[in-house]
């Protein structure tokens, strides 16, 4: 039954933000698994359910984002009932669920995926031709008419020609079986292998795609002559006896098998032809996730009928949208989904440059929270360490490129390879305008290539935004374009390529400003900030974070590692403007998809408080590990890497730390990459990790060095948490991070959590006070208290510390004024948390000034004056402060 928009607005302002915790579903964490840890999340002060997709998706999918069926519930996560069930609990609890949805792609990788199914099988035909973004004209003589298929392990001769793609009949069906693929066979031919087989008269049809007269008359030989003969058919032969010799002729003859597969509607190749040909927009570079047009009615109802009637039921409070980028028209997608959700939370996973901010035109309630992320964790990072810290980098490694230019080579690489295939779609259409107008009408393709990649490289944020007013307006929406980062990248283009012609970044600039009269326009710009949010997250975030390795806890989503560190005052601006504009916006410090796990990234940040030593560690445990290494591998700038990576995670298995260190080599692409791995280099760098772990001297230098270290950090971590606790927006955990975590990137972010385990922790936490296991903290347990602690208070005091409180900076003065942040919410409660703590740190005559008032410590139940407060005092018995006012009868 569905409810009216006034009772789902009743019960959604019941069930306000407070804190969300992210649950990865799988087939190993069902919905009658987050069931049985409802009242876990509860006691621990979480009010929603941050779940991954649970739409029907690839069998066997550890994540969800491989949706193959929008119309049902995934099978291996439950049913409508479970998740009625899970929905009615948390209710009961005053709880909610923040449901993951993918707008933008779908995943083919599995027969199961009955549109693309329908596509592969009649082409253009398909009623559900047009619900993904297909390039069925593309350069490819090849191709046209035809979706191109890139899995093949091998060249297509091989591979055909040992006999690994075959015809098959299962189900009732002719199919083409390629190892674990199926593929359909188009109508046409199937109706001529029955054909051939009933009616000795048959005629095979003509294909109006293909029209390929040689494959009609070697059908017509081989099924009119060969499959009546009466070795081949007997009387009284069944239907799938027929079919099986059917099957059997045809895979016994190669020339007649390469025949009947020129007739479908795709085609098979080689894996590697995929980044160059490929003929229809993907994630990012992944194959299997085909690109759907959700800007088309019908795609956007179809894809979010099921997510829509759950909300409308009650079961759901709101959407996390997944890379709203790499839609068409994002403004668009979103007025629509606000339109049909108006009283729904709705954030977006978007990846905000270091100036950038939503677009005003979303009409959404903040972001996933990477913002936040990076902001409040450069503040851990000492700025006037980044001299030395940067020529001890360039010292130690050999690397001189700074990380601006990194950033556009490594944007060109991917360009030019891995998202090859949609620079050549982007160029081909830029050159059909081109040809139409006299000015650029005599550019070659390959000029007009490399002036489009080098604006793409220059592009400084991951796309500016441009809806179609004629699209929108449906919806009030008039959308927003940023014409500043146009000029900027035109700007950028020009000065990195003085050798193109100045006259086709003119060009480029007034076709993405709509200034050339061109219906073509329209088309190009949206599809040029497609491919720019793709070469962003691959140029960036996978491909320069993993060869810019100065200080890797600057590496992060979102981040910028060649900004070093954030000052107090920046990141109380910005907590003001997040305050003032999305105050229902996620606080993030680790998710699914970071580099990096908070605690992790604050041992590396902590590195930075005291460079010499940790210039003159490196310097000792390199020379003496050089016995470790294979002639010159493993390079220098991955072995640096390689001793962040340990700070950060130790004690960490030889597993763990070899299989991370192999996917960062892969990432960075300059030794070994994921397409052609480098044997010799991997061996290399394996042997290196496995020897360096097993020389006893070097693991007594590390754990000498890294104890101290890892102690001062976890009080900058304990600070990071309660700035996340006490900022205005809402606190997002991802699951397991509630005790100290020292994870790596994916797949070791992404291991089961053993909530056996929370579920006693959080049992003894309820029982002992936060300062005393702040004595041994090394279980984790005082980092589950201080969530606790504060989340109670969230509850208690919505108006207190939600996001629409005031939030105000308190000065703190003294020598050492620097290492701390204080601020004010509400007029009521203070949070002044350490920052650049480092081995060794103690406070000298540094005070907080603190409102004319009396104020209580939450955290330890001390009790201030007004005025000035040495933080010595105020850090005795516990490393953070929340202070809370007290009235005059308290």
């Amino acid at each position: 039954m569905n409810l009216s928009d006034k009772e789902i607005l009743g019960r959604s302002q019941g069930r306000r933000p407070r804190a969300t915790y992210r649950l990865q579903f799988n087939e190993g964490f069902t919905l009658r698994h987050a069931l049985g840890r409802l009242d876990y999340l509860y006691e621990l002060g979480i009010s929603h359910v941050y779940a991954s997709p649970l739409l029907a998706a690839v069998p066997h999918s550890p994540h969800g984002y491989d949706i193959c069926d929008f119309h049902r519930l995934n099978p291996e996560l439950g049913t409508e009932e479970d998740l009625e069930t899970l929905a009615n609990r948390l209710h009961e609890l005053g709880m909610g669920i923040l449901l993951d949805i993918v707008p933008n792609h779908m995943g083919i990788g599995s027969s199961r995926n009955s549109w693309w199914w329908d596509v592969l099988a009649r082409g253009r035909n398909s009623r559900f031709a047009d619900y993904f973004d297909i390039d069925w004209e593309g350069a490819n003589p090849q191709c046209r008419g035809k979706v191109l298929m890139p899995v093949l392990a091998d060249r297509y001769h091989r591979v055909l020609g040992k006999g690994d793609i075959r015809l098959c009949y299962e189900g009732g069906e002719f199919m083409i079986r390629y190892m674990n693929h199926l593929f359909p066979v188009s109508h046409e031919s199937h109706q001529a292998l029955w054909d051939s087989a009933e009616n000795p008269g048959f005629q095979v049809a003509e294909s109006p795609a293909f029209g390929a007269e040689r494959v009609n008359g070697m059908l017509r030989r081989s099924f009119g002559a060969q499959l009546r003969d009466a070795s081949i058919l007997e009387v009284g032969d069944t239907r799938a006896a027929w079919a099986r010799k059917v099957v059997e002729r045809i895979n016994g003859d190669v020339e007649l098998l390469s025949a009947l597969l020129d007739w479908q509607f795709y085609r098979l190749t080689y894996w590697h032809h995929g980044d160059v040909h490929l003929n229809y927009r993907r994630f990012f570079s992944i194959s299997s996730l085909a690109g759907l047009r959700t800007e088309r009615e019908e795609v956007f109802r179809q894809t979010h009928a099921l997510p829509l009637r759950w909300l409308r039921q009650g079961w759901l409070d709101g959407f996390r949208v997944d890379h709203p980028d790499g839609l068409r028209s994002p403004t668009q997608y979103l007025a629509r989904l606000r339109c049909e959700a108006p009283h729904a939370w709705i954030v977006v996973e978007k990846i905000l440059a270091e100036h950038e901010t939503l677009p005003s035109t979303w009409k959404v309630d903040g972001t996933t929270g990477y913002d936040f992320l990076n902001q409040a964790g450069r503040l851990f990072v000492d700025s006037k360490a980044e001299n030395r810290l940067d020529q001890f980098y360039r010292d130690f490694t050999g690397e001189t490129v700074g990380f601006a230019a990194l950033v556009r080579r490594s944007k060109r690489s991917i360009l030019n390879q891995s998202l090859g295939a949609e620079t050549r779609r982007l160029s081909g259409l830029l050159e059909q305008i081109a040809a139409g107008q006299w000015r650029w009408c005599d550019f070659t393709r390959e000029e007009i290539e490399d002036a489009l990649v080098e604006m793409l490289a220059s592009f400084p944020v991951y796309r500016a935004y441009r809806s179609d007013i004629r699209e929108s307006s449906k919806y009030g929406e008039s959308g927003d374009y940023v014409f500043g980062y146009v000029r900027q990248a035109g700007a950028a283009a020009r000065l990195s390529r003085p050798d193109i012609d100045v006259g086709l970044f003119d060009f480029l600039e007034r076709l993405l400003l709509s200034r050339l009269d061109d219906p073509r326009a329209e088309e190009f710009a949206a599809r040029f900030q497609q491919v720019a949010s793709s070469t962003m997250a691959k140029g960036v975030e996978d491909t320069a974070f993993y060869s810019f390795n100065r200080l890797v806890c600057l590496n992060e989503v979102g981040g910028n590692p060649g900004e070093f560190g954030t000052s107090p005052s920046q990141f109380h601006s910005f907590c003001r403007q997040l305050g003032g504009r999305f105050p229902n916006s996620l606080l993030a410090t680790s998710t699914h998809d970071t580099k990096r796990g908070e605690d992790t990234r604050m041992r590396i940040a902590t590195l930075s408080v005291n460079p010499r030593v940790w210039e003159r560690f490196v310097r000792r445990i390199s020379r003496h590990n050089e016995r470790h290494r294979s002639s010159v591998f493993p390079d220098r700038n991955v072995e640096y890497l390689y001793y962040q990576s340990l700070a950060g995670a130790w004690p960490v298995s030889v597993d763990r730390m070899a299989a991370y260190m192999e996917k960062a080599a892969r990432e960075a692409s300059i030794h070994t990459h994921w397409k052609s791995p480098c044997q010799g280099y991997e061996s290399a760098l394996r042997n290196f990790v496995e020897r360096t772990l097993a020389d006893g001297e070097f693991v007594r230098e590390f754990e000498l060095f890294i104890t101290p270290v890892a102690r001062a950090a976890l009080v900058n971590s304990l600070s990071l948490l309660l700035l996340k606790l006490t900022a205005p927006g809402v606190p997002d955990f991802y699951q397991g991070t509630e005790l100290w975590y020292y994870r790596l990137v994916d797949p070791d972010n992404r291991q089961p959590v053993d909530f056996a385990v929370l579920e006693r922790a959080l049992e003894r936490v309820g029982r002992v006070p936060g300062k005393e296991l702040w004595e041994d903290p090394d279980d984790g347990l005082v980092k589950m208290w201080l969530i606790r602690t504060v989340l109670r208070l969230r509850q208690d005091e919505p108006e207190t510390l939600g996001g629409e409180a005031s939030y105000a900076p308190i000065p703190i003065s003294g020598g050492y004024a620097s290492h701390a942040v204080a601020y004010i919410r509400n007029d009521r409660a203070v949070t002044v948390a350490p920052r650049l703590i480092g081995p060794g740190h103690g406070w000298r005559e540094e005070f907080v000034e603190l409102p004319d008032a009396h104020w209580k410590h939450l955290l330890t139940g001390e009790e201030f004056p007004g005025g000035k407060v040495r933080l010595d005092r105020l850090f005795r018995e516990f490393p953070v402060a929340l202070l809370w006012k007290l009235e005059k009868h308290e």
